[in-house]
């Protein structure tokens, strides 16, 4: 691994910041990636030898890979990398049901946020399509939707899978999660003295007006 820079603590870079802290990789990239391929000397070849680089995949977190592919957060209405589901269907596990994003058209998107020339219509249109622009955009070869990957480490080593599935979805939750599961459920239940209760106070307020 080569570590070509560092973002400076103690807050991370915002979406604006980002491209520029990427700006010079990108343009390394593209000077080592066109025809004809430089020359760059070496011990054994000190008359240089030709090298060809290419930039794949992004892989990052999911704030990361957002703020550096070009994407939106969570947060937005469309927030997602992959496809065109809304923030109303976040909770949708129907994948057949989803639109999925095509690279074509996030490059198109992408290009109509940095031609737009004022803030409030670059907002408007990263706001419907969920897109703007990324110095990425720049490698001809690079898709900014099939080559953006969630890290390793936050997926397994962290835990985040595990957690979404057994936590948040109880898909084979352990045992005490789905203790307080049915707990829970049970304290949402009404029983039929529970409601007649509420209907006598409802009365009593619905008296003193």
């Amino acid at each position: 691994m080569f570590i070509a820079g560092l973002t400076p603590s103690p807050n991370p870079p915002s979406m604006i910041t980002i491209s520029h802290v990427i700006d010079p990789v990108v343009e390394s990239a593209i000077k080592y990636s066109t025809a004809p391929c430089p020359l760059v000397p070496t011990c054994c070849e000190p008359g240089g030898i030709e090298v060809d680089v290419k930039v794949a995949p992004l892989v990052a977190d999911l704030e990361g890979s957002c703020k550096v592919g070009g994407f939106l957060t969570t947060a937005a209405i469309m927030f997602c990398t992959f496809c065109l589901c809304t923030h109303a269907q976040l909770k949708e596990l129907n994948i057949s049901s989803w639109i999925l994003r095509n690279g074509h058209d996030v490059r198109d998107e992408a290009a109509l946020w940095l031609s737009t020339v004022t803030k409030s219509g670059r907002e408007a249109q990263a706001g419907e399509m969920g897109v703007r622009w990324s110095p990425l955009h720049c490698l001809p070869y690079w898709d900014p939707v099939k080559h953006v990957v969630l890290g390793f480490m936050h997926n397994w080593l962290e835990g985040i899978l595990q957690h979404h599935l057994r936590i948040l979805w109880c898909i084979g939750a352990p045992e005490e999660v789905n203790k307080t599961v049915v707990e829970l459920e049970k304290d949402e239940q009404w029983s039929q003295a529970d409601s007649q209760e509420s209907a006598e106070e409802l009365e009593g307020l619905q008296a003193l007006q």
